[in-house]
């Protein structure tokens, strides 16, 4: 293999090609050939690792770049997702690792059956022979039901090279009442009946595996409930909520940071200071001065921050939650802690101290970002309030950032790009640092 360890690691194919060199001979390659476009992979890079090389991927030092994600999402495979730093985001390699071929808890290949077996890339890179990619490739698609045309085309092409060692391979996933049409549509280009019948060939596929290897089916659903236990006690998404007065910029913040940080989450959900599943006041009084409006009642106000509580509870484990278990990034415009700033907006007419005991109830989320600007700047932008009564929120706001262990203060005064740029780091830096003590956990 080309030594590549001076090579400057300014693309992903820069790193892919790094962290091969960093792993032992042998005992790292790809299950497919990816597709480059300068520089980047239209997709995930999918690799067969054995334990060592596995460990060396995740020790290996990558100048420039972040491991922002290690997602467990099989048992024995997991999504690598490294960043280049200087890119805020927007340069990305998603390595999914496989330590044996895996299909929803079901081990389909194990590594000693494909290693052995090794050609090479286009890439110059160690990568499986056809026959192997091409049961590899097949299995895959069908399990994700997403055989489109252009997967359809590259497995007809490595089809075309060696269709007996093909069906051999495919022989031990499908039935013979799946595999003769299988074999028909390659040979005769007949996109018909996978067109039709893919949810069939899938089930069909599940159980053909579960009768061949009953124990092997009891032992997936063994290791699935340990792989779900794990994510549930350490969650791979991220919960941001987003501080600052009107004209401050939360808004494009999160529509630019959310398109930056794509590859690093899998999902993206975001809503505006409450989660909403109970809906009771989320919309009234929506008045264009809302500090023109006056106190409610100590008793209106106690009911509300009953509903706001209740909310906010509520929501976490019902909307919030569930998402960051899926490796999802939450955004909030605005959350609880907002009243503590500004009660003349939500029309809070009751004592300080009941408001910070019924906070102590409110999940918190796992980085604030509080965006600051010069008063001019702001008055540019919106008109909300007066400049004394902005004054006051400024100083306000940098002092609620000493309310939460994990706040930034970010400088709102610059272009929206900047600002992005900015926010964008610091959720990478702390991803890195969440994904280094999950590496930690696994090595």
């Amino acid at each position: 293999m080309t030594n590549v360890a001076d090579r400057p690691l300014h693309t992903p194919e820069h790193l892919l090609l790094h962290l091969f060199s960093c792993a032992p001979k042998d005992e790292l390659c790809l299950l497919h050939e990816p597709n480059v476009v300068a520089g980047s992979f239209s997709s995930d890079v999918d690799v067969l690792a054995t334990p060592d090389a596995f460990k060396c991927l995740l020790e290996s030092k990558n100048e420039g770049w972040l491991i922002t994600q290690c997602i467990r999402h099989e048992f024995f495979c997991y999504a690598l997702v490294f960043v280049r730093e200087e890119s805020f985001g927007e340069d990305s390699l998603i390595l999914d690792v496989a330590l044996h071929d895996m299909r929803e808890g079901r081990v389909f290949y194990c590594r000693d059956d494909l290693l052995p077996d090794l050609e090479t890339s286009a890439l110059g890179l160690p990568i499986l022979a056809r026959p192997k990619q091409f049961a590899y490739y097949l299995t895959k698609r069908v399990a994700k039901l997403s055989l489109d045309t252009t997967a359809v085309d590259n497995l007809r092409e490595i089809w075309k090279t060696n269709s007996a060692r093909c069906l051999m391979e495919i022989r031990r996933f499908f039935p013979n009442d799946v595999l003769m049409p299988l074999v028909r549509s390659f040979e005769l280009d007949d996109r018909t009946y996978l067109n039709a019948n893919l949810p069939t060939i899938r089930s069909k596929m599940r159980q053909h595996m579960i009768s061949k290897d009953p124990l092997g089916t009891l032992m997936s659903l063994i290791r699935e409930f340990v792989r779900s236990v794990e994510r549930v006690r350490y969650p791979t998404g991220l919960f941001i909520s987003i501080f600052g007065p009107d004209g401050a910029g939360k808004s494009s913040l999160i529509r630019n940071v959310d398109g930056r940080l794509r590859s690093t989450f899998r999902s993206s959900y975001n809503f505006h200071l409450r989660p909403g599943v109970l809906s009771f006041g989320l919309n009234r009084n929506q008045s264009s001065d809302p500090h023109s409006l006056p106190f409610r009642s100590s008793l209106f106000s106690l009911a509300k921050l009953v509903v706001w509580t209740t909310d906010y509870i509520v929501g976490y484990f019902v909307l919030i939650r569930p998402k960051l278990l899926r490796s999802g990034l939450v955004l909030s415009d605005r959350y609880f802690h907002d009243i503590f700033v500004d009660p003349i907006r939500y029309r809070y007419g009751w004592s300080r101290w009941v408001l910070s005991l019924f906070s102590r109830f409110i999940p918190n989320p796992d980085l604030v970002l509080i965006l600051d600007a010069p008063i001019e700047t702001i008055l540019e932008r919106k008109q909300e309030v007066s400049r004394p009564e902005l004054a006051r929120q400024l100083i306000a706001y940098r002092k609620l950032g000493e309310i939460f262990p994990s706040a930034f203060i970010i400088n709102a005064g610059v272009s929206e790009t900047e600002v992005a740029c900015a926010c964008a780091k610091v959720i990478l830096t702390r991803m890195a640092d969440v994904t280094k003590a999950r590496i930690g956990r696994l090595i």
